[in-house]
């Protein structure tokens, strides 16, 4: 299927002559009564059939984040990015872009709630539509990158009750001081028990300075979360704190955003690096495609579940690991959910799948029993083994590398686990593996789901303070040098060791201890703060759940 915004060459062209028409220092007023002023004319790129261009640095002439409804200028930025690594903010588009961090196998992004704003992390999940975090009351909750969530710490925060059936998410219950409480429970036994809270919630930076000086906040929306009293299973021991749904249900910050008229559309991307990406709220950031890699769009349903999306096949090294394509579209389909880490297939195809991977490298395919890391390699091993290609409706085709399926140990450098599961009775789930080193894009309006391969670091001086933006007024562009602040993060490196009572009639806990130490989650850069020469280790308190 044809990107929404992609444009032929004589199209394109008509865009770009209209913009080169314009004169420097002049302004352009567009279908929503924005005004675009021209700050500074550069070179642009060729179009494919060799005609030149020019790019103009642009401002809004309203404030930075105004709706901007211009599929027009949209488009002409999908072409003109073409062959040229300009900087994210010479464009001002009606979006938001915020950093992503790489957690404990999946990627989860800072949020800020309340007023004033407390901040929380949470996964981004792509599989759901409920957002909670921990909130002060919970217990025996884990830590994680941030202390528990006070609602009583906020001026705006509004406890939701049963009264108020339109703010009551959920299969939720009705407690006898009326409040809604919401019970979630997820496919590997994890599970959340939360209160329905009401307040100003937005997507931000690592610190609320950073968000604050990019104008985050312009992304605030009423927005109804659970605040977690108690909660199981890996939510537990996550480094993020909560979780993010970002289904296309009504009840998820992106559609919030659109009903609030804070962006234009119901949609977003997500970009996963090996250490972080990007995630764009309102649409997607075209600079984050690698050179020469083009948005890829197929079809996709569900409402008010994952995205879902019709694959046609899956090849290793090119080799086809079913005859049968139906076999990806039985039961639910295969889902795309960046919430979870591995790759889920249908069980049907395993034979096929294995015969495949030993074809490519000698040896059947096996995975590790436990999440152990059964299989050694060396770095130079890893560069052998095959790509996966996931082969989807209308000819995308979505390759996989080694690097990212391949999940490498922290204790020892040569010992990996493959993170492709063969064990589906029918169905499937593409999880975070896909997303890595992609450009994946969620246009639930125009139900589509787009890939390109991504350059997916986010780079804070690209969102354009007016120091260090291309074309900023007074200047040239100025190229900031970025200082980043190392950050750590604590891990769980010994289980709890809490052991259940036997013979118990009913579900109980068990308490224990467990060893966690500090790890490095982001490098420092430029003359940013340094790491510790030596990371914290801390024995700790547990509670083991004994059903």
């Amino acid at each position: 299927m044809p990107s929404p915004f992609r444009t032929s060459a004589a199209t394109s062209l008509v865009l770009l002559v209209a913009a080169t028409r314009i004169s420097c220092a002049s302004a352009l007023n567009l279908r929503d009564g924005s005004v675009l002023e021209v700050d500074r004319e550069l070179p642009g790129p060729n179009l494919d059939n060799g005609t030149p261009t020019k790019l103009y640095s642009l401002s809004l002439g309203r404030v930075r984040h105004d709706h901007m409804a211009s599929a027009d200028l949209a488009s002409a930025m999908d072409v003109m990015r073409r062959g040229w690594h300009g900087r994210r903010s010479l464009y001002t588009m009606s979006f938001e872009e915020t950093p992503l961090f790489r957690g404990y196998g999946t990627h989860f992004a800072y949020i800020y709630a309340g007023t004033p704003p407390q901040r929380a992390s949470v996964i981004i999940n792509t599989g759901s539509h409920f957002s909670a975090f921990p909130c002060s009351e919970c217990k025996n909750c884990g830590n994680h990158t941030d202390p528990y969530w006070d609602p009583s710490q906020s001026s705006t925060a509004h406890i939701v009750t049963c009264d108020e059936t339109e703010r009551c998410h959920g299969a939720y219950r009705c407690q006898s001081d009326k409040k809604c409480v919401l019970t979630e429970r997820y496919t590997e036994r994890s599970s959340w028990r939360a209160k329905q809270v009401d307040d100003l919630l937005w997507v931000g930076e690592l610190t609320l300075s950073d968000s604050q000086k990019h104008d985050d906040s312009a992304f605030s929306v009423d927005f109804t979360f659970g605040c977690i009293e108690s909660l199981t299973g890996l939510f537990r021991t996550q480094l993020a704190d909560g979780i993010m749904g970002l289904n296309a249900d009504s009840r998820t910050l992106i559609t919030q955003l659109a009903t609030a008229g804070k962006i234009s559309e119901r949609k977003f991307s997500l970009c996963f690096s090996e250490t972080g990406g990007t995630m764009v709220i309102g649409g997607y950031d075209p600079l984050l495609n690698k050179p020469g890699s083009e948005m890829q769009y197929t079809p996709s349903t569900g409402e008010t579940s994952a995205p879902t999306v019709k694959v046609t096949d899956v090849t290793l090294n090119g080799v086809s690991i079913t005859t049968d394509a139906s076999v990806f579209q039985k039961g639910t389909g295969i889902k795309v959910v960046s919430g979870t880490t591995d790759m889920y297939l249908p069980r049907a195809v395993a034979e096929g799948f294995s015969a495949a991977w030993e074809a490519a490298t000698g040896s059947p395919y096996a995975t590790c029993k436990s999440n152990e890391f059964c299989m050694t390699r060396t770095t130079a091993d890893l560069e052998t083994l095959p790509v996966l290609t996931i082969h989807m409706d209308g000819g995308v085709e979505v390759n996989v590398q080694p690097e990212a399926y391949m999940d490498a140990s922290s204790d020892d450098e040569n010992a990996y686990a493959p993170r492709i599961y063969l064990t589906e009775s029918m169905g499937g789930e593409l999880g975070a593996i896909l997303f890595r080193d992609h450009n994946v894009v969620f246009d639930y309006d125009n139900h589509v789901v787009g890939f390109a391969d991504g350059a997916c670091d986010y780079h804070a001086d690209s969102r354009g303070s007016d120091g260090g933006r291309a074309g900023a007024k007074g200047g040239p562009a100025v190229e900031a040098e970025a200082n980043v602040d190392c950050v750590t993060a604590v891990k769980r490196v010994e289980e709890c060791d809490a052991e259940c009572p036997t013979g118990q009639s009913e579900p109980s806990t068990a308490e224990g201890h467990e060893i966690w130490v500090d790890e490095i989650i982001t490098h420092p850069q430029g003359s940013g703060q340094a790491c510790p020469e030596k990371m914290a280790e801390e024995r700790r308190g547990c509670v083991k759940d004994c059903p």
